[in-house]
């Protein structure tokens, strides 16, 4: 969790949602990435936030070239962060819904 979001981060989470965030990473960790990119975005895929939609703050080794990422891990309510080589890193989980417009 190198680059999670104090504003955004697990320790806002109820027991049952980071059980949920579990899950997602546990299960999202079966598949491949063309898996993933194959696979609805409300089921096991995702879909690419743009960065002016973000609300909070970027951090910087999110640079221009970046695709910023989301996943449902929390029922609809996403986490989101991008993709460096075959890692997914967290920044934000978005259980309020208040990082960008859904």
């Amino acid at each position: 969790m190198e680059y999670l979001a104090k504003e955004h981060c697990l320790s806002a989470c109820t027991a049952e949602e980071k059980a949920a965030f579990a899950d997602r990473l546990h299960e999202l960790s079966q598949l491949n990435w063309q898996q993933i990119a194959q696979a609805p975005r409300h089921g096991q895929g995702s879909e690419t936030i743009s960065r002016k939609a973000i609300k909070s703050p970027i951090p910087a080794v999110i640079t221009e070239d970046v695709t910023i990422i989301a996943f449902r891990c929390i029922g609809k309510a996403p986490m989101v962060g991008f993709k460096a080589h075959d890692t997914f890193y967290v920044v934000w989980i978005d259980r309020a819904f208040s990082l960008y417009e859904h």
